[in-house]
């Protein structure tokens, strides 16, 4: 795999971050709830680039207590099965608890396998299951967490 840039996402990437977002969910962010997403101090957001190329990008929200949550995961569909979902999420717990994170939290898809299956190999650990949380789909979530 070439070189991966990690840097911190700003507005003039939301074009290109909302497209990624469009081609991997059914029920997407908005391009305005990026726009207030970059304009929150209580976000922290992360591209990884490949080839000057957003090819994955993380919005992780502080919440109470030091707790941090998952917002967004998204590695572009033509950059999956690569390996870079799990370097980049190594990369992203590494730098959390240098902002005083102490819990991250996070949402998958109780039919998301590939996904439940990084955030395992990466130290998550299911904590409960919600049903009907993606109500468009009618699909369960679990509740993951990783302590720091």
């Amino acid at each position: 795999m070439a070189e991966i840039i990690f840097r911190t996402l700003t507005l003039e990437d939301v074009a290109t971050v909302y497209q990624i977002e469009t081609r991997s969910f059914k029920t997407a962010w908005s391009l305005n709830d990026f726009k207030e997403c970059m304009a929150s101090p209580k976000h922290f957001k992360i591209a990884a680039e490949i080839d000057k190329k957003i090819s994955a990008y993380a919005v992780i929200q502080l919440s109470n207590n030091r707790n941090f949550y998952l917002l967004k995961f998204v590695v572009a569909p033509e950059f999956r099965r690569h390996g870079l979902g799990k370097i980049f999420l190594e990369t992203l717990l590494k730098l959390i608890p240098k902002r005083g994170g102490a819990t991250v939290y996070l949402h998958v898809s109780t039919k998301n396998i590939a996904a439940i299956h990084l955030y395992e190999s990466c130290g998550f650990k299911v904590i409960n299951r919600l049903e009907n949380f993606y109500p468009e789909d009618n699909e369960n979530a679990f509740v993951m967490e990783r302590k720091l």
